[in-house]
C-alpha cells in the first residue's frame, strides 16, 4: 500500500489547501512520535535485566514442576494458562534484549546467550533429577 498524495482525497476530488497542510502535519507528527516511541523501547530494554529475567522464568518452572510432582492424577495445573503466558511474555522480552544488544554491543549480547544457554543447562539437569525421583518413587510403589 502506497503513500497516497496529500493533495487529493479517498475520491480522487482535490482537497483545500488548508487540509492539504493539516494532512501534511499530521503525517510529520506521526512520523515523529514514532522515533519517541522506538527511543523509549530501547531506553526500556536497556534498563532490563536479563538476570533478573532469567531467575523469573527458573520461578515459574519451578513451581511448575512442584506442582507437576505433586499431582497425582491428570488434572489441569492451577493457573496454567497464565503461567504459560508470562513465561512466554519473559522469553520474548529476552529474545528483545538479544537483538538490542546485538546492534549496541556484540560482546553483551554474547554474554546474555551464554547467560541463557547456563539456565537451559540448569533447567535439564534439575528436569532429569525430577524425572529421577519421579521414576524412583513408581518403582517404589510397585
Amino acid at each position: 500500500m502506497g503513500r497516497r498524495s496529500t493533495k487529493t482525497t479517498k475520491t480522487g476530488k482535490f482537497m483545500n489547501p488548508t487540509d492539504q497542510w493539516r494532512k501534511e502535519q499530521r503525517r510529520k507528527e506521526l512520523k515523529k512520535n514514532k522515533k519517541q516511541r522506538n527511543a523509549v523501547r530501547e531506553a526500556v530494554l536497556r534498563m532490563k535485566d536479563p538476570i533478573v529475567i532469567l531467575k523469573e522464568i527458573e520461578e515459574i518452572e519451578t513451581a511448575e514442576s512442584e506442582a507437576i510432582a505433586a499431582a497425582t492424577d491428570s488434572l489441569p495445573l492451577p493457573n496454567e494458562k497464565g503461567l504459560l503466558e508470562k513465561k512466554r511474555k519473559l522469553h520474548s522480552n529476552l529474545d528483545r534484549i538479544i537483538k538490542y544488544w546485538q546492534k549496541e554491543d556484540p560482546k553483551k549480547a554474547h554474554d546474555v546467550k551464554q547467560l541463557i544457554l547456563d539456565s537451559e543447562n540448569k533447567k535439564r539437569e534439575t528436569t532429569q533429577l525430577h524425572d529421577s525421583y519421579r521414576e524412583a518413587r513408581v518403582s517404589q510403589t510397585k
